[in-house]
């Protein structure tokens, strides 16, 4: 989220709609509120709480470059967590609800 224009949440904000149109609950670390903005290990400590609440992980396109996402796959890896893009949930979720 760091260093992107307003911290990529619009990117966040549309993923979380569509997880949650396609029945997820969702955690969007979008929603965080940190008192000091400018506290980039505020942030992470945020992300990691909700992260360790979930049961998979949806990631956006171009994670790869952030070292906060890295961190949090690798916590998510560990904790042997789903992890897919977030089109990969919502088509996975879609395919269920078709064979019902």
């Amino acid at each position: 989220m760091s260093g992107l224009p307003n911290s990529n949440y619009l990117a966040f904000n549309e993923a979380a709609r569509w997880l949650e149109e396609s029945g997820y609950e969702v955690e969007n670390p979008a929603d965080n509120v940190n008192p000091d903005p400018d506290d980039y290990e505020e942030w992470l400590r945020l992300g990691i709480k909700q992260l360790i609440t979930c049961d998979g992980v949806a990631f956006l396109s171009g994670f790869g470059q952030s070292k906060g996402a890295m961190m949090e796959l690798y916590i998510a890896n560990v904790l042997k967590m789903p992890i897919r893009s977030v089109v990969e949930w919502v088509e996975r979720k879609s395919d269920f609800a078709s064979e019902s």
